[in-house]
């Protein structure tokens, strides 16, 4: 096991999910809630701000990150962990994490299945740990806190209007690509497809986030 500073110290849920389809992706469903929370408590520990692996990242993404951090530990942010696939209607899609507001208090919902592919190997920890999925991590993170910090209306757990959802995505996007994303291509950091394709999106558009290329690339990944 590796010893790392403890980051979290607010509420922590963990509950089983069924799943519909079988995963291509082998998911942590055979762990004890106890298990999974203390996997998540390290994964967390590896976006600590106090690491040098972790100096590259953004000012931007650093500050998400701090707020999400103390928000956790003033017990205005919970983390709500999903052992198993989020199926979003007749569609396999994965969704490593999802963010709302739930009795007026931010709400993360963490897919493990996702971390565990990229985290757990056998029961055990991977390492060394992947530099490209270290940013993974805290690009996604810094994403649903700026959700977050647009405020509930547009993320009430109940589900919003999808338009509205879609708009709240495409500002979201613009923002993790113009601050999160880009900072990290441009210094030539590894980062997963899924990112690489969302700066690409919004380059070929020019910036303009409501032209059809980025429109096309948020209408697929919007939660349904």
């Amino acid at each position: 096991m590796i010893s790392v500073q403890e980051v979290l110290t607010g509420t922590i849920k963990a509950q089983s999910l069924s799943q519909s389809k079988p995963s291509e992706e082998k998911p942590m469903v055979s762990v004890s809630k106890d298990e999974a929370v203390t996997f998540f408590r390290w994964v967390m520990g590896l976006v600590d701000l106090g690491l040098e692996e972790n100096k590259h990242l953004s000012i931007w993404t650093k500050d998400r990150i701090s707020w999400m951090f103390k928000e956790n530990q003033e017990n205005r942010l919970t983390f709500e962990l999903l052992m198993g696939d989020r199926i979003s209607g007749n569609e396999q899609v994965v969704y490593g994490m999802f963010s709302g507001y739930v009795d007026g208090k931010a709400n993360i919902e963490v897919n493990l299945s996702l971390l565990g592919v990229w985290f757990w190997d056998n029961y055990q920890l991977k390492t060394p740990v992947d530099r490209a999925r270290r940013n993974d991590l805290a690009v996604m993170l810094s994403h649903e806190v700026t959700h977050l910090q647009h405020g509930s209306v547009i993320l009430e757990a109940t589900g919003p209007d999808l338009a509205l959802r879609a708009e709240e995505e495409k500002r979201t996007w613009t923002i993790s690509v113009l601050e999160d994303i880009r900072p990290l291509v441009r210094r030539a950091e590894k980062l997963n497809d899924h990112f690489v394709q969302a700066n690409e999106a919004l380059l070929a558009c020019k910036g303009d986030p409501d032209c059809s290329v980025f429109a096309d690339f948020i209408k697929g990944h919007t939660k349904k």
